[in-house]
């Protein structure tokens, strides 16, 4: 699934506008096995514009708490870390995937189906927000 969205603000001290392009592919959730209520998000996030811009927030009707997380090795373990935002450098693809950069999803609200699509959104720095649907897939 392919998304492009383009996004207008208005600078009020400026009077003009600016536009920030950002792409957002395959967007999947992790289906959970019975009785989980933690699982993860995965997408390539492309940022077509002039600008560096961060992701600083995840929102979701279909459970508590979304956190961004990223992978590291520390002293020869792999670690998970919450991180406060991800960059998305300008004219650049960011990729979140397993056993690096994700989105990690805590307290589902109720079971997740394969196939279903969950709708989300990714909020900015600059309070741009870009809604998604994500599918649930059995990811080994």
């Amino acid at each position: 699934m392919k998304k492009i969205v383009t996004i207008f603000l208005l600078i009020s001290s400026l009077n003009v506008f600016a536009t920030i392009e950002i792409e957002i592919q395959n967007p999947v959730i992790r289906l959970t096995p019975p009785g989980m209520t933690v699982t993860a998000m995965f997408l390539k996030i492309i940022n077509h514009s002039n600008k560096n811009l961060k992701l600083v927030k995840v929102t979701g009707d279909f459970a508590k708490t979304f956190e961004l997380h990223n992978m590291e090795m520390l002293d020869g373990k792999m670690k998970m870390r919450s991180v406060e935002s991800m960059v998305l450098k300008n004219k650049a693809t960011t990729e979140l995937k397993s056993g690096g950069l994700h989105i990690m999803i805590f307290d589902l609200k109720a079971p997740l189906k394969e196939g279903d699509y969950q709708k989300l959104e990714l909020i900015l720095d600059n309070k741009a927000v870009i809604e998604i649907n994500a599918k649930v897939e059995k990811i080994d």
